[in-house]
């Protein structure tokens, strides 16, 4: 089973794309901000990593900095989610080798098809 990491700190769109996802075939992961969300990026190695920018404790661009600098976590595919949808965000978001960057809020089914495009279920 494909494992997908969810680190967001708004719980109910975490919720709503558990229940999507899982309903797939996909397991998933989540977290409420970028060090639980690095913590587990290292911890269980997912699949592709689904990241909020603008989050308590620790920055999405922070984890995924940090998740980079692993050399177990360096290639997991990274998804960049804000609700800022700012010009330097997206460059800092490539710098960062992210997979794509999505501007909240977002169509779900845009997000499943670029999930199901990176990482199939199984």
């Amino acid at each position: 089973m494909r494992k997908i990491l969810l680190v967001d700190d708004q719980p109910n769109f975490v919720k709503m794309l558990t229940v999507k996802l899982s309903k797939m075939g996909y397991e998933i992961l989540s977290g409420g901000n970028g060090k639980e969300g690095l913590d587990l990026a290292i911890a269980e190695k997912p699949d592709l990593i689904m990241m909020d920018i603008m989050m308590p404790v620790m920055d999405g661009f922070a984890a995924a900095k940090e998740i980079r600098a692993n050399a177990e976590t360096v290639n997991i595919p990274i998804i960049f989610l804000s609700a800022r949808g700012q010009e330097e965000d997206r460059i800092r978001a490539e710098q960062l080798q992210a997979v794509d960057f999505f501007t909240k809020p977002f169509s779900p089914r845009a997000i499943v098809e670029r999930i199901q495009e990176l990482v199939p279920a199984t």
